[in-house]
């Protein structure tokens, strides 16, 4: 993609005398279609000097451009002028001679910005493999309408033409540069060193200039000779030949200076060092481990306790303690390593347990840098604080400043234990940086990723022997960071690291890349500061476990202010989308979101909405929802209709219809107490969806093919005391339990191995029904742990810039389709899923960190949410934080955000049950039962006005039910006033009371009955 100044290089290029001019090009601006066609998802085009105007009125739209012959050869570029509102992808398709059809085999996508200004597209087509031959016809589909884009969205192309190969200048980039597959070389050892170029441009370019500036421990033998050419759309490989000298620690800097572009540099950190046992190290003892240092030159050891005691484990070195990368009176670029000096006690830090380490080194022309590094390890928790400062003597001008990077221990593959750089990467045994299996899309390599796409400040990776990692306050000026496991495909080598650095990645483009464009400049005797806490622990400390330790070490961010006053007040606000944005007059029904779909329907959780409007809200919305109730009066439509008939319908028969859905579920259920992709396909109907099967194996287990089924089943036998759903629910405990990821939840549209925080809400639920079945406290403590295994997607800083961030979710980490990633995407409807179930579990009394992160996806959902009149009280269905704005394709339903906002004020999010000598009684409120003989006594507390009902199981057979001193009557259908029915074969019986908020019942002449409702499934 072009930026907005590269119309005029276009402009330039064609002006070359018989170059372009004999490739076609059409301008609408003539005020003619050119040939072109659009189908029936683009409105009828108009055409004025701007050129062709029309709207997306379907979901996939395009236009089809007349009979070209053009030699592929000649023509490498489309160039596309176009002007669109939204944000999205889009394609060129083309044919050939030998294949004359449009078919998804030809096409190469392009990306579209959001904003409605105009932007020049300029799509490499040899990119694509079938770019040969003669080319005999163009197709363009302007944006990708996936899922939904507002009906209507506007579309303006100016032209299209094919441009030739040197229609681009040249356009070099590095590519590679590799300095040794490990950081740590033996002395006297030679090897290469390799930087690979290519030219992205269709011009040829020279490379002049190539400089490798080696620290003083390093020998050059011998490097390339210069110039060197490089072809349009070539590569070239250049290599120096270098000799260790003696023991030291070090940056290879290469410098690079292509004709006609900018300079390139990279830098990789190198230690020469005997392979002998290291020289007597200073132990600064933590909680977790130990720093030994300065071990071998320069060296800091992570090491934890091991077997036989009195024995370590080194799982990582921290070969040097800084590098600050500067520029000398030239102005190129320099390297200073500060190698580790011993410590000695900071006697500014005020007691005895803080370390300081001190190194002075003068650049290459003469000014004194020095590298302040002090550790102090916290007295309860298994970290040690770490704060850098550097500082020069004079004016000094800033590439970038490498705080201490940790290398973990080059370890067998069946030793490592996995990984989690929060919002970017979570690694499971030796699954290593960057897979695919999660990601094939521009962003699949986020070796030094954008700031913003980082979201709890935590990285760590574990192997047999330990764990290690940093956990840091981002402040006001968050640092960047450096992660991979291995880093082979960045650096070539098979290291795993992990570090902070400054200046912050804040542009997409120049992620990855070693360098920025921004530099810092310091005054004399300025401090640039690094600060981070050093996890070492045990490897059985798990990701999630160091996510709430981060939490419990800086604590939470307060929520976001809200928008509107008061959590009354934002529900209030929340039901606009259902009283009037979302509601269709004519169809007595909602529709599911704004777009060019419509599906309609009385949805279960927006009827559940509009109940809990009426019960918290005062007048005149309180009648709103009311009236609205009663038009909609009926069993609910669609998905998560199990909250309403606990107020308004049948609990019977709501139960009755979920016996099939439930049953399938059970006859779907696997020895081990699983489900896979397979299953969750077929339970949902989705099975001869062939292109889903491209997200995982059919036969794949993870926890988001499962947890929701579980959930289901225990929270039915919770209530009902069906022994075959309990049984099953319980084993799916246990299998969840062999799951350290939550994934796959979310393969509709994500590959099964994206970790996913609904998956992780999924297991919450399931877990959480496991203790409100059985009242055993496993169960809750294996709910928080799934809670905690939440943490990675949720932004706990922000950049005060950015509403909404704060507590915003991502989805995944991985992408849609392998396609379009999701890092630094906040969906907030999952993170409101999530907070959902975390209600479960403080309702069972397991309230902190959880109530304000609860607090914190609400407020961030609250003012996440459209003010606009058209998609009033609406969610985007993303936000994106690196290039801002909302850029959604879908304007979600807020129904989790209703709902969580009436358990903020005091609703249940789920049924609570009482047991008598077991008869159960539930009820959405407090719930207390007794059982004299066959008398049952049963006591009930609402937090909301209007009718509940309750549901008894374990009963055939009633005399007679008291309201107090008030005989309930029976009665057929539980519509108005109180009333009860029984359903004797299933041993069930439901009590409907109209108005009660506290009330006791007394049911005498109870008979016993076992409730077995379902057939027990798989063993």
């Amino acid at each position: 993609m072009c930026s907005r100044g590269s119309l005029a290089l276009v402009l330039l290029c064609l002006a070359v005398p018989g170059r372009a001019d004999t490739l076609p090009a059409w301008d609408f601006g003539t005020g003619s279609p050119q040939g072109w066609q659009p189908n029936a998802s683009l409105r009828q085009p108009s055409f004025s000097a701007a050129g062709l105007e029309s709207a997306l009125v379907g979901t996939d739209p395009w236009l089809v451009g007349p009979s070209i012959a053009v030699d592929a050869a000649a023509a490498r570029y489309v160039h596309v002028r176009l002007r669109i509102g939204h944000h999205g992808g889009g394609s060129i398709y083309f044919s050939t001679n030998a294949s004359p059809d449009f078919s998804q085999a030809r096409h190469v996508r392009f990306r579209v910005r959001p904003g409605g200004d105009w932007q020049d597209l300029l799509v490499d087509m040899r990119s694509h493999p079938a770019w040969v031959g003669t080319v005999t016809r163009l197709r363009l589909d302007p944006i990708d309408v996936w899922p939904n884009i507002p009906a209507g969205q506007p579309v303006a192309i100016a032209g299209i033409r094919l441009l030739p190969p040197d229609a681009v200048p040249a356009a070099v980039r590095l590519t590679a540069f590799h300095a040794g597959e490990t950081w740590r070389v033996l002395p006297g050892a030679t090897w290469k060193v390799r930087a690979e170029l290519a030219n992205r441009g269709g011009q040829s370019a020279t490379l002049r200039a190539a400089l490798l500036r080696l620290p003083d421990n390093l020998r050059l033998v011998h490097g390339p000779q210069l110039p060197i050419s490089l072809a349009a759309d070539g590569t070239v490989s250049i290599e120096w030949q270098i000799a260790a000298v003696r023991p030291g620690v070090g940056q290879i800097l290469a410098l690079l200076a292509p004709d006609g572009a900018p300079p390139l540099a990279a830098a990789r950190l190198l230690a020469v060092a005997d392979d002998g046992a290291a020289p007597a190290a200073v132990p600064i003892p933590g909680r977790g481990g130990r720093l030994a240092l300065p071990g071998e030159p320069g060296f800091a050891h992570l090491q934890v306790p091991s077997d036989p005691p009195g024995t370590w484990t080194t799982v990582g070195t921290i070969p040097a303690m800084a590098t600050v990368f500067t520029a000398d009176a030239t102005g190129s670029m320099e390297a200073v390593t500060f190698p580790f000096a011993p410590p000695r006690a900071a006697a500014d830090a005020g007691n005895a347990a803080a370390w300081l380490v001190r190194r002075e080194r003068r650049d290459g022309d003469g000014r004194l840098w020095t590298a302040e590094l002090t550790l102090k390890p916290h007295p309860s928790l298994p970290l040690t604080a770490a704060r850098l400062d550097v500082f020069c003597e004079a004016a000094a001008v800033v590439h970038r400043l490498d705080g201490p990077e940790i290398l973990m221990a080059d370890v067998p593959e069946a030793e490592r234990q996995g990984g989690l750089f929060a919002g970017l990467e979570w690694l499971e045994g030796a699954e290593a940086s960057w897979n695919p299996a999660a990601d094939r899309s521009d962003l699949r390599i986020r070796h030094r990723p954008h700031r913003n796409r980082i979201t709890i400040p935590v990285m760590t990776l574990a192997q047999s022997g330990g764990r290690a990692g940093w956990l840091w306050q981002p402040g006001a000026a968050p640092p960047g960071a450096v992660f991979g496991a291995p880093t082979r495909e960045v650096t070539g080598r098979r290291d795993a690291v992990m570090g902070l650095f400054l200046p912050a990645v804040r542009s997409p483009a120049e992620e990855n890349a070693d360098f920025g464009s921004e530099t810092l400049s310091l005054a004399p005797g300025q401090r640039l500061t690094i600060g981070a806490d050093l996890l070492l622990a045990p490897a059985s400390f798990g990701a999630g476990e160091v996510c709430r330790l981060w939490v419990t070490r800086f604590g939470l961010p307060a929520p976001t202010s809200l928008p509107r006053g008061t959590w009354r007040d934002e529900l209030a606000f929340t039901m606009t989308a259902f009283l009037d944005i979302l509601w269709v007059e004519e169809e007595n029904a909602w529709v599911n979101g704004l777009g060019p779909s419509r599906n309609m329907g009385r949805f279960g959780p927006f009827l559940t909405s509009v109940l809990l409007g009426a019960r918290y809200l005062p007048d005149p919305i309180e009648s709103a929802c009311t009236g609205l109730l009663a038009r909609t009066a009926g069993e609910p439509d669609g998905f998560r209709g199990t909250e309403l008939p606990w107020f308004e319908g049948s609990l019977l028969s709501a139960y009755g219809r979920r016996l099939g859905s439930l049953q399938r579920i059970l006859d779907r259920q696997h020895p081990n107490g699983g489900w896979n992709f397979g299953d969750w396909l077929h339970l949902r109907n989705r099975e001869n969806e062939p292109k889903l099967l491209d997200l995982g194996a059919p036969d794949r287990f993870e926890v988001g093919f499962g947890a929701g089924f579980a959930a289901q089943l225990l929270s039915f036998a919770q209530v009902t005391g069906d022994p075959a759903a309990g049984d099953a629910g319980l084993r799916a405990l246990e299998w969840l339990d062999t799951f350290a990821v939550p994934r796959a939840a979310q393969c509709w549209e994500v590959p099964a191995h994206a970790p996913d925080i609904v998956a992780a809400a999924d297991a919450i639920r399931a877990c959480a029904a496991g203790y409100r079945l059985t009242g055993d406290a496993k169960y809750l403590r294996q709910a928080e742990s799934w809670a905690e295994r939440g943490l990675p997607f949720l932004y706990l800083w922000s950049d005060p810039a950015i509403a909404g961030m704060r507590y915003g979710s991502i989805p995944v980490l991985g992408a849609t389709w392998y396609t379009g990633a999701w890092y630094g995407r906040p969906v907030q409807w999952c993170g409101l899923n999530y907070a959902g179930a975390l209600a479960g579990l403080i309702e069972a009394g397991v309230s902190e960190p959880w109530t304000t992160i609860r607090d914190g996806l609400l407020a961030s959902g609250c003012v996440q949410q459209l003010t606009e009149p058209a998609n009033r009280a609406l969610i985007p269905d993303a936000i994106d934080l690196v290039q801002g704005g909302l850029g959604a394709d879908y304007w979600v339903p807020p129904y989790t955000l209703a709902m969580g906002l009436a358990h903020r004020l005091g609703a249940r999010s789920a049924p609570s049950t009482a047991t008598a000598s077991g008869i159960r009684v539930s009820g959405v409120g407090e719930v207390t039962a007794g059982l004299r003989g066959e008398v049952l006594n049963i006591t009930v507390r609402f937090t909301e006005s209007g009718a509940h009902h309750l549901l008894v199981a374990g009963i055939g057979q009633v005399g007679g039910i008291r309201l107090g001193d008030r005989e309930v009557l029976p009665a057929e259908r539980l519509v108005d006033g109180d009333g009860w029915c029984l359903a004797a074969a299933q041993g069930l019986l439901e009590i409907r009371l109209a108005r009660a908020q506290e009330a006791s019942l007394t049911v005498t002449g109870v008979g016993r009955r076992e409730v077995r409702l379902l057939p027990r499934g798989a063993e």
